[in-house]
């Protein structure tokens, strides 16, 4: 029987390769699945690991308060060296861009393991923005058996760095699988959705309700300061409420305390469980973000998306009309919000449902190539 490693650590890895594991284990192929936590995130991924009863088989508490990312990437390698030399693996199964996919993956070509990589080519070109993460999906490319691009252009893309073809398979974004899956749960039970609309009863139905998600590295210092000023000028609108997602990143909440006025329109939450974080934004009219995920999500809920960066490695939502870059000062940002707000037009086209990053079928498409191929 072929054995599979699953490797992820923080909240955005397991919500996209969740649907990939959950298709291994449905799959008619059997195989000996292994899963692995770096614990980057630990508080975030608890709630939902415990809501699909995963189990995992090795826990690694690589985090610990204050550690550079050197000495992150030296604690993933070798802890994830030891797994991989205990096990008699066929391959791994990384996702995206984190210091768990790189340094998991190093890991694996040292030891001469196949990689597959989930959420392959999607690019800036900058290696400052975003930052390190550009970097990590590249190299990680660069080592991967077979690569799977959630898009035509992220296919292109490595395709245009000379991958071939064949080491290449289009196959919608994950994300979006668990998307739709966690969708139709709310809908279903109606003790979940009590709970939420009890949860989040502060919403109002009679204003234009922004949520705003903010926690990138590259965005720390001035820009973040500027998004903050940003929304204390929309917050002065009568007719808005702003919904604010606060982050557990420490610097985050420093910026947050510092920077962000005290009003009555602006109701905030701390760090959210995903199921809490779906309602919510399937619940409001326009997201502001400098999230990689809600780029993907927002465009299949029909949410116009400001997304709160200098560069994308997600463009195809911009295309098509879905989302828009702003430039990080105040200025700009209340500017290009007011642009979408004010014109009818505009946030009409914005508004409407596009299936850009997948329909829901991306983790089955996973599991039944990689078994295959090994």
């Amino acid at each position: 029987m072929k054995k599979i490693l699953v490797v992820f650590g923080t909240r955005p890895e397991f919500i996209k390769l969740l649907p990939v594991i959950l298709s291994f284990k449905s799959s008619k192929k059997k195989c000996k699945l292994l899963v692995c936590n770096t614990s980057q995130h630990k508080d975030l991924v608890k709630p939902l690991i415990d809501f699909y009863n995963i189990k995992i088989d090795y826990n690694l508490n690589v985090l610990k308060k204050g550690q550079s990312l050197s000495q992150l990437a030296s604690k993933i390698i070798s802890k994830v060296d030891l797994i991989l030399k205990k096990n008699n693996l066929d391959c791994i199964v990384v996702q995206g861009d984190t210091s768990t996919t790189i340094f998991s993956s190093l890991a694996a070509f040292y030891n001469r393991i196949k990689i597959f990589h989930v959420e392959a080519g999607l690019r800036t070109y900058n290696l400052n923005s975003p930052w390190p993460e550009e970097l990590n999906r590249q190299f990680t490319s660069k080592i991967a058996s077979h690569n799977f691009a959630p898009t035509p252009l992220s296919k292109k893309n490595l395709v245009n760095e000379g991958y071939g073809p064949r080491n290449i398979t289009i196959t919608g974004n994950t994300v979006i699988d668990l998307l739709l899956l966690t969708l139709k749960l709310i809908g279903k039970k109606k003790l979940i959705k009590r709970k939420l609309k009890s949860k989040f009863s502060k919403l109002s139905n009679n204003k234009f309700k922004i949520l705003l998600s903010v926690h990138r590295r590259e965005n720390f210092g001035s820009s973040i300061k500027e998004i903050f000023k940003a929304i204390n000028n929309l917050s002065k609108k009568p007719n808005i409420q702003i919904i604010y997602c606060i982050h557990s990143n420490p610097y985050v909440k420093k910026a947050e305390k510092k920077f962000l006025k005290k009003r009555e329109n602006i109701v905030c939450f701390n760090s959210l469980d995903y199921i809490s974080f779906v309602y919510l934004m399937n619940s409001v009219d326009l997201i502001m973000s400098d999230s990689g995920g809600i780029q993907e999500e927002a465009p299949s809920i029909g949410k116009p998306h400001l997304i709160l960066r200098e560069f994308t490695e997600r463009p195809e939502a911009i295309d098509q009309g879905s989302a828009a870059l702003v430039k990080l000062n105040e200025t700009s940002i209340v500017n290009k919000f007011n642009q979408i707000y004010k014109n009818k037009d505009v946030l009409s086209k914005m508004s409407k449902k596009r299936n850009i990053y997948g329909k829901g079928n991306a983790a089955k498409l996973i599991s039944e190539k990689i078994l295959n191929l090994i």
